[in-house]
């Protein structure tokens, strides 16, 4: 019973770990803010009227927030690389 315990709570935080990062990258999509996952988090925690999110699930959030933007800061620079050279901006 306590391993089923364990992993049912470790299946919810696996869950709900690293949404901020999915939530900003969809939000800012071509090209994704390099660690947009811990500030939508640190917003969320620090204004909660924003949205109706609880900012408690952002504190837990937060530091796998961090390790899923340090995983994708490669792929948000190759993004913003490619942006930046098929944009039509003449700057």
């Amino acid at each position: 019973m306590r391993r089923v315990s364990i992993l049912t709570l470790l299946l919810l935080a696996f869950t709900i770990a690293g949404c901020g990062t999915l939530v900003s990258s969809v939000q800012t999509w071509p090209a994704p803010d390099y660690f947009g996952g811990v500030a939508h988090d640190t917003q969320l925690i620090r204004d909660p009227s924003d949205s109706g999110d609880y900012p408690g699930f952002a504190l837990i959030d937060l530091p796998m927030s961090f390790v899923l933007d340090v995983g994708f800061l490669p792929i948000n620079v190759i993004f913003h690389v490619v942006d930046w050279i098929f944009s039509d901006d003449e700057s």
